[in-house]
């Protein structure tokens, strides 16, 4: 049991810094602390089982509530890395548009839930015999095989869309499998050996210290995200053919801001112009939309195509604002701005 409770601290560790680093926000970050919240919670609920082992069967109830708590969330802990692995390869939309793909990933955990609701009644998971020793049942192997599943689903997305992850990001998503499944099988050939949630906490470790940085990719004065990450998620998009609409909003005057106020001026207005970009994409429930600033006085707004038909009002709120003056330490400046609209891949032949 010690090794879960390394791990729930590992996790909780984690959790407590992705919050101060504020990087739960946006798809991916939420999908991120989604499958840090399962391995905690999968952790918490196996420290709770083992501990119940040691005392009478008079708290059988609290012994199926505490495992099948465990299970499930050790399930859904694998469902989530596939997911996360198919945001950071932004080919979401590919599983999203076909019907099979997306029946085909629900139900293996939709078998799981039903399982451990049908186990209450036949212990076909798992039971307790007359002294409340914990049991596994003849359908256990059918955690291991869901498991399994969610593995392969997000490698062959890892590996098809391998150009779309820098390598050593690469390696620490891959990292994540063999370090799994090596667990999974000593614990599984040793049930006494309870070292998965541990070893699954120090992948996860791995994966916040090496892929989930997000501040390598956010302009510090502006908010917005850098011209780096514009580079690489175009890249991933027309590696994936993701449909995507993008404004290109250029401030003509940017140069001129510069030579007659000064540069935390210049970053203060485009805060301004950022902000409101934010707080009218979330108003207009365009979801994940990201905002990107180039330090030349571009701006790019790329949007999911499936909020198309709402471009042309979210185009018309952004040409209204930029009309009007900004102030901003007192003095009150017009942008001088042209703006383009294209839909990617369409009107765009390649990333260069």
């Amino acid at each position: 049991n010690y090794y879960n409770i390394c791990g729930m601290a590992v996790c909780a560790v984690l959790i407590f810094s992705t919050l101060v680093r504020k990087i739960h926000k946006g798809k991916l970050g939420k999908i991120y602390f989604m499958m840090l919240l399962s391995v905690f919670f999968s952790s918490a609920f196996d420290v709770v089982a083992v501990r119940l082992d040691n005392v009478t069967s008079e708290l059988i109830p609290l012994k199926y509530f505490a495992n099948i708590g465990y299970l499930f969330f050790h399930n859904l802990t694998g469902a989530m890395y596939s997911v996360y692995i198919i945001a950071i390869t932004d080919s979401m939309h590919l599983v999203r548009n076909r019907r099979l793909l997306k029946t085909a990933y629900w139900i293996p955990l939709a078998a799981v839930a039903v399982l451990l609701v049908v186990n209450l009644f036949n212990g076909c998971l798992f039971t307790f015999d007359e002294n409340g020793i914990y049991k596994r049942g003849e359908m256990f192997l059918v955690l291991y095989i869901s498991t399994a599943f969610y593995i392969v689903f997000g490698m062959y997305y890892l590996f098809k869309y391998r150009k779309t992850v820098a390598f050593d990001r690469w390696i620490a998503l891959m990292l994540v499998v063999p370090v799994s499944v090596f667990s999974a099988f000593i614990q599984l050939l040793f049930p006494e050996m309870i070292i998965e949630i541990f070893m699954n906490a120090i992948s996860i470790m791995f994966v916040s210290t090496i892929v989930q940085r997000p501040e390598e990719f956010l302009d510090v004065e502006t908010g917005a995200r850098n011209e780096t990450a514009l580079i690489s998620d175009t890249k991933r998009m027309f590696i994936t053919g993701k449909p995507v609409d993008m404004i290109l909003i250029k401030i003509i005057n940017y140069q001129n801001m510069l030579d007659y106020i000064s540069s935390e001026d210049v970053s203060a207005i485009m805060r301004k112009i950022v902000s409101f970009l934010y707080e009218k994409s979330e108003s207009m429930k365009m979801k994940n939309t990201d905002i990107y600033f180039q330090k030349r006085g571009m701006i790019c707004i790329i949007s999911e195509a499936e909020y198309h038909d709402r471009i042309s009002g979210y185009l018309n709120e952004v040409m209204e604002y930029l009309r009007n003056p900004i102030v901003v330490s007192e003095i009150s400046l017009n942008c001088d701005v042209s703006v383009c609209s294209v839909r990617c891949p369409e009107d765009i032949d390649s990333f260069e």
